[in-house]
C-alpha cells in the first residue's frame, strides 16, 4: 500500500501521514487507530520493539590490515 493510498483510507493529507511516518508530527490515538485499521492490523503493534535482522554487508569487505 502506498501512502497515497493510505491517505485516503484515513483520511489524511498526504504530506501530515508523510511527516507522521518521518516522526515530525504526533497524531492522536483516535487517528492511530484509523492508522492501524487501514493498515490491517491492532494500533499495539506500533509501539512492539522492532526486531533487526543481523545482515551481512553488502559489497567487498574490509581489506585485511598486515
Amino acid at each position: 500500500m502506498t501512502q497515497e493510498d493510505l491517505s485516503e483510507k484515513i483520511p489524511m493529507e498526504i504530506r501530515n501521514l508523510r511527516r507522521v511516518e518521518l516522526g515530525t508530527q504526533n497524531v492522536t490515538v483516535k487517528t492511530l487507530a484509523k492508522i492501524a485499521r487501514a493498515l490491517g492490523c491492532d494500533p499495539i503493534e506500533f509501539f512492539r520493539p522492532v526486531e533487526i535482522a543481523t545482515r551481512r554487508p553488502r559489497g567487498r569487505p574490509p581489506k585485511r590490515r598486515k
